[in-house]
C-alpha cells in the first residue's frame, strides 16, 4: 500500500533456499485464493493497516457453506467398476427432495478405505472383488453455515457444524441409496456411518431408516466451499458489492467462489467463472 492504497503485491517463499520478496505492482489487484484463503490475505492486510481493523468487516470469514456429501458403495454379481472415466452424467432425479442430489462417480481405489473407514477383511474383500464394486454419493444444499477462525498470524481454520435438519437428509440420502443398490441385487453395502458399515438386507436398511442418528454418526466428505467473502449491498452483510469489489477499497477485488453468497446445491464451477468473467469486464470498462 502506498498512501492507504493498494499498489501491488508483496510476496516471498520461505523455507525454499534463499528468501527474498517478489513485488508485483498493479492498478489492481484481484485476489482469487479460494473460499479458505481469499479471507486469509485480507485478513492480513487488514492487520498491517493502521485506518483499518479486521472488524471493519464484520462479515470476512463467515457464512462458509461446503455441500456435506456422503458415499455409499456396493458389491454385485455382475462386474460394474468403470475404470476409465468419472460418470458423473449418471444420477438420480424427480426425488421430490430440494436439499440434497444423488450422483455416480468412481472412487479411486487407494481412497476407498479412507471414505468407508473399512478395514481388515472387510477391506480384503472390497480389494479381492474390486470390479464388482462401485459407489454413489449424495450432496446436500448446506443447512447451516460456518466460519473461518482467524489466528493472530492471520492463518485461518475452518469451523462446521451440522445440524439436525442435515443429520436427516443425510439419513433419507442414504436409506434412498441402499435401497437403490438392493433393488439393483447388490449382495452388500458398505457405508460412512457408525453402527451401519454394513447393510445386507432390506431389514438393515430399514433399521437405517429409523433409527435416530447424531452428527458423530457420519463420515463426510466437503466440496466446493463457497461464501466466506460472500458479495451484497452494503458492508453489514457482505465483504464486497456486487462486482467482486472490496469494501472500503478503490482497487481490491475478489473473484473466486469465496464471493458466491450461498450454497447452490450443485458445482458451482461455470458460476464462479461466469462472475469471474463479469467482474473481469467491469474492471477493464469501468476501473482500468
Amino acid at each position: 500500500r502506498e498512501n492507504g492504497k493498494v499498489v501491488g503485491i508483496k510476496a516471498g517463499l520461505p523455507e525454499h533456499g534463499d528468501e527474498f520478496d517478489i513485488i508485483i505492482r498493479s492498478n489492481v489487484v484481484i485476489i482469487s485464493a479460494g473460499s479458505l484463503r481469499s479471507p486469509s490475505l485480507l485478513f492480513k492486510d487488514l492487520l498491517k493497516q493502521k485506518k483499518r481493523r479486521p472488524t471493519d468487516l464484520p462479515q470476512l470469514g463467515k457464512n462458509l457453506t461446503i455441500h456435506p456429501a456422503l458415499c455409499l458403495g456396493a458389491l454385485f454379481k455382475q462386474k460394474v467398476r468403470e475404470k476409465f472415466f468419472v460418470p458423473q452424467s449418471s444420477g438420480v432425479f424427480n426425488l421430490g427432495h430440494s436439499n440434497f442430489i444423488l450422483e455416480g462417480y468412481t472412487l479411486p481405489v487407494d481412497a476407498i478405505p479412507h471414505a468407508f473407514g473399512t478395514l481388515g477383511l472387510h477391506l480384503k474383500e472390497i480389494m479381492d472383488n474390486i470390479d464388482y464394486f462401485t459407489n454413489f454419493a449424495s450432496m446436500l444444499m448446506d443447512s447451516t453455515s460456518g466460519n473461518l477462525l482467524f489466528a493472530p498470524s492471520g492463518d485461518s481454520f475452518p469451523t462446521y457444524f451440522l445440524n439436525q435438519k442435515t443429520v436427516e437428509s443425510l439419513q433419507q440420502s442414504a436409506s434412498l441409496m441402499a435401497d437403490i443398490f438392493l433393488k439393483a441385487d447388490a449382495t452388500k453395502i458398505y457405508t460412512p456411518i457408525h453402527g451401519f458399515e454394513r447393510i445386507t438386507g432390506p431389514v438393515d436398511a430399514q433399521i437405517l431408516r429409523s433409527s435416530k442418528l447424531k452428527p458423530w454418526h457420519f463420515k463426510l466428505s466437503a466440496h466446493h466451499p463457497l461464501g466466506t467473502c460472500r458479495m451484497g449491498s452494503t458492508i453489514e452483510n457482505s465483504v464486497v458489492n456486487e462486482f467482486g469489489q472490496v469494501w472500503g477499497e478503490e482497487n481490491l477485488f475478489v473473484a473466486d467462489g469465496s464471493i458466491i453468497p450461498g450454497p447452490l446445491g450443485v458445482n458451482p464451477q461455470v458460476t464462479i467463472m461466469s462472475n469471474a468473467l463479469r467482474i473481469g469486464e467491469h474492471i477493464s470498462t469501468k476501473v482500468l
